[in-house]
């Protein structure tokens, strides 16, 4: 089998889900974490749009989580996550598709009629899409006291923790800790709309000393606002 290769960084939600449904189907792989490399041209060569996860399997890169689990589960042998029949499948993709939305109290309907999973007696990927999610969100302050309230979807939780695949991928995983590339994203973010805010503040007083005429900036601070990445608005 040629190498396969995950890459991304451990806290991406989206980078586990990815790392689930190969940990489900018991294809080795090799993790590539692309911490110290985000937004660097070695990530952007992987993934123009400079977002995680990639996949690389042998000669063939991939990337969008979507493409990705979709391909290990037709390229691999192994449980399949697909449902065979059309409209399962729809159902499937209906709850990938609902992946970044506020689903709780739909999810909680759904499963509080007993299923084992989202789509009844099947383990499919849409549980692999939505777990990755819950759990995050599980560690701040506002799920721990909105979960309680969602009994059917903390039974399916506990449900998919006790499967011998999240075993295998938790004891896998890192200690948690901060993301550091985001801290620095965040930090630079916040110097250069600092930057925008004091241009602004020196034009709001080059017109107020009537240095510029009928509302015009001058040349030389439009350039100065468009290089730090500033909008205009008069």
């Amino acid at each position: 089998m040629s190498e396969i290769t995950l890459f991304g960084f451990p806290r991406s939600v989206y980078v586990q889900m990815a790392g689930l449904v190969l940990t489900h189907k018991e294809v080795p792989y090799k993790f590539h974490d692309l911490e110290q490399e985000m937004g660097g041209p070695t990530h952007l060569a992987l993934h123009p749009f400079d977002r995680v996860p990639i996949l690389r399997h042998g000669d063939f890169t991939l990337y969008e989580t979507s493409a990705i689990a979709a391909y290990i589960d037709e390229a691999f042998d192994g449980p399949k996550l697909t449902p065979g029949d059309p409209q399962q499948r729809g159902r499937m993709n209906q709850w990938i598709s609902a992946v970044n939305a506020y689903y709780y109290q739909v999810l909680e309907r759904e499963l509080s009629g007993g299923k084992a999973f989202l789509l009844g007696l099947q383990l499919t990927l849409a549980d692999f899409y939505m777990l990755p999610i819950i759990h995050a969100f599980g560690f701040t302050p506002e799920a721990q006291a909105m979960y309680p309230k969602f009994p059917s979807i903390c039974t399916w939780r506990e449900r998919m923790e006790a499967l011998p695949t999240l075993k295998r991928f938790r004891a896998a995983q890192p200690p948690r800790g901060p993301i550091e590339h985001a801290r620095s994203f965040g930090r630079r973010r916040s110097a250069e709309l600092d930057h925008v805010a004091e241009l602004l503040r020196e034009q709001r007083e080059l017109q107020w000393r009537g240095r510029s005429i009928g509302g015009i900036i001058p040349t030389t601070h439009v350039n100065k606002l468009t290089s730090a990445g500033g909008r205009i608005a008069l």
